[in-house]
């Protein structure tokens, strides 16, 4: 029987048949259809169309089946993604009160202001890994992405969360600042621009 007949003799047969067994066919038929490309593709080229995705289509990827999640979880495509922003893997992060910042810390005259309790914070920590493990031990690349995004966040929506006070500056008078880490350098810069913002409505800062 050639093509043409197999056509004519489906669409007569379809004709004929009631509503209940025309979705039947229908369920049979739609899987032949539904295929997941991304399973028939090489690894480094799915890398290659999930690193073009966004963060939301990202998440969203990882939902539709383990394949996808394991893709969306690939450290080469992370790492792909930070290549591209220009962003370099950074140190293994520490305790805050570790090295240089703990030396500050204990100098006289320094008192540092904390808006949360460290045991509260770090009962927190511990129980996110346990539940959904470590994201900088799962992907180096996607924890420094995922850091980036983080900071930019909390730039366009957050307000600072601390501060410190430098006491024997009473004059405004700061000849210099020890940074320890990138995010408190961050914290510095934004403490410093709100000290200048300050001094300008006041009339404290000479133009």
């Amino acid at each position: 029987m050639s093509r043409r007949c197999q056509r004519n003799a489906l669409l007569q047969l379809i004709s004929t048949c009631g509503l209940q067994h025309v979705r039947h066919v229908r369920q049979l038929i739609e899987p032949h259809f539904q295929k997941d490309f991304l399973s028939c593709l090489p690894v480094e080229l799915a890398v290659q169309i999930v690193a073009n995705l966004s963060m939301a289509d990202i998440v969203r990827a990882a939902r539709v089946s383990r394949f996808w999640r394991d893709i969306c979880e690939d450290d080469r495509m992370w790492r792909l993604k930070c290549e591209r922003e220009g962003l370099e893997l950074l140190p293994v992060p520490s305790e805050r009160v570790a090295g240089a910042w703990e030396q500050t810390a204990m100098g006289n005259g320094v008192t540092i202001v904390d808006h949360y309790k460290g045991t509260e914070l770090e009962q927190h920590r511990k129980a996110r890994e346990q539940s959904y493990g470590s994201v900088y031990s799962r992907s180096v690349w996607k924890a420094t992405y995922l850091r980036r995004c983080r900071i930019a966040a909390n730039w366009r929506r957050l307000p600072i969360g601390g501060s410190m006070v430098l006491r024997g500056h009473e004059e405004h008078v700061i000849t210099c600042l020890q940074v320890y880490s990138y995010r408190q350098y961050l914290k510095a810069v934004c403490q410093l621009v709100t000290i200048l913002h300050h001094l300008n409505i006041f009339g404290l800062l000479s133009t």
